[in-house]
């Protein structure tokens, strides 16, 4: 999924979306779209509210901003007991995205 967020290697589903509609046909997301594991579901939704507030060093991202991941949890409303867990896996998860997007 990292690798399908980062973008490398396929269209932006807005621009691929309008090509398949230019010529009246659905686009292809069912084959396109890794899907999201139970256990992910959480990490996908807080990536989706903050996963445009990355860190930018001179090669590109390099981290998401620790404040606007705070602000993520508390919207999706994760239990401030979980939030350590919850910051381990968006950060390893940021980690790969960065590393595909500076690939």
């Amino acid at each position: 999924m990292a690798v399908w967020l980062s973008g490398k290697d396929r269209l932006p589903c807005n621009v691929c979306r309008a090509t398949w509609l230019r010529y009246n046909q659905q686009p292809p997301c069912d084959t396109c779209y890794p899907g999201i594991h139970e256990y992910n579901k959480n990490l996908y939704r807080l990536y989706n509210i903050v996963g445009d507030q990355f860190i930018m060093g001179p090669t590109g991202p390099v981290a998401l901003s620790l404040s606007a991941i705070m602000t993520g949890l508390k919207i999706i409303g994760i239990d401030p007991i979980d939030h350590e867990a919850a910051i381990t896996k968006i950060k390893y998860f940021t980690s790969l995205i960065c590393d595909k997007k500076r690939d």
